[in-house]
C-alpha cells in the first residue's frame, strides 16, 4: 500500500462538489462530476464566436474560448467558489488548468499559442488569497501542453482610479491599473491570456488595452468558464 492509499484510508478525500469519496487517481473532483460539467459546443469557432466578437472593438483577438459554462449551484460554480472565495486552494486551480487544457475548444487555441500570460491581480488580492488563481491555472495548463508561462511581466496596481479619470488611464495604457515590465518575451509572440471567469469582459478588455501596443503581438483569450448572460 503506497503513501497516498494510506492517507486516503485514514483521512478520506471527498469530491468538493458531490461529497463522494475520491478514488486514488482522482483529484478534488470525482470523474462523475467532471463529466457533468457544462461545456460550450465542441463546434464553437474560437476565431469567430459571439464571445470573440465582444473584444473586437478593443483588439483583433486571434480567438476566445472558455472551457466550461458557469451555472449557479453546479459543479463549475463549486470549483470557482473554492478557487477564489471559500478556502482558496492553489492546487485546485492548477488542477482546473489541467482540465482546461484537455477540453476540445480550448485545445485549439493552445495549439497555436506560444506563451501563457495570466491576468494579474492586485497585491491586496494576492495577499488575501495567498496566490493569483490565473497564475495557478497557467501552471496547470503548462503541465499538460508544455507552453511556457510568463508570470512577472504583467502586473496590477491597487485600483483606486475614479470613474471620471478612467478615460485618461485607458489612453495612457493603464486601464484598470495594469502595468507592463520588460515586454521582450511578448514581442512578436502569440500570447494566450488566461483568466478564471469571464462575465462582462471588462477585465479582459482592460488587459487588451494594455497589451495591444506591444510590437507584433497576437493575443488569444482563454478562461476556465463564462457566466451565462
Amino acid at each position: 500500500m503506497n503513501l497516498r492509499s494510506i492517507k486516503d484510508a485514514i483521512f478520506p478525500r471527498t469530491c468538493l462538489c458531490c461529497g463522494r469519496r475520491l478514488m486514488p487517481a482522482e483529484r478534488h473532483v470525482c470523474l462523475g462530476c467532471v463529466a457533468g460539467m457544462a461545456r460550450p459546443s465542441p463546434h464553437t469557432d474560437p476565431r469567430d464566436s459571439r464571445l470573440a466578437r465582444m473584444f473586437w472593438n478593443t483588439f483583433p483577438v486571434e480567438g476566445v474560448a472558455v472551457a466550461f459554462q458557469y451555472v449557479p449551484d453546479d459543479v463549475v460554480h463549486g470549483i470557482i467558489s473554492r478557487m477564489k472565495y471559500y478556502r482558496p486552494d492553489a492546487d485546485l486551480c492548477r488542477y482546473a488548468g489541467q482540465l482546461m487544457a484537455q477540453e476540445e475548444v480550448p485545445a485549439r487555441i493552445l495549439a497555436e499559442g506560444e506563451v501563457l500570460l495570466p491576468v494579474p491581480v492586485t497585491p491586496s488580492r494576492r495577499r488575501k488569497r495567498g496566490f493569483n488563481q490565473s497564475e495557478e491555472l497557467c501552471r496547470g495548463i503548462s503541465e499538460v501542453t508544455g507552453l511556457p508561462a510568463v508570470m512577472d511581466v504583467f502586473t496590477r496596481q491597487e485600483y483606486t482610479v475614479s470613474q471620471a479619470s478612467t478615460a485618461h488611464h485607458r489612453k495612457t495604457g493603464n486601464a484598470g491599473g495594469f502595468l507592463l515590465g520588460d515586454i521582450g518575451c511578448l514581442t512578436e509572440r502569440h500570447v494566450v491570456l488566461i483568466d478564471d471567469i469571464i462575465t462582462t469582459g471588462a477585465t479582459v478588455r482592460a488587459c487588451l488595452e494594455t497589451l495591444r501596443d506591444i510590437p507584433g503581438i497576437k493575443i488569444s483569450v482563454l478562461a476556465f468558464c463564462r457566466t451565462q448572460r
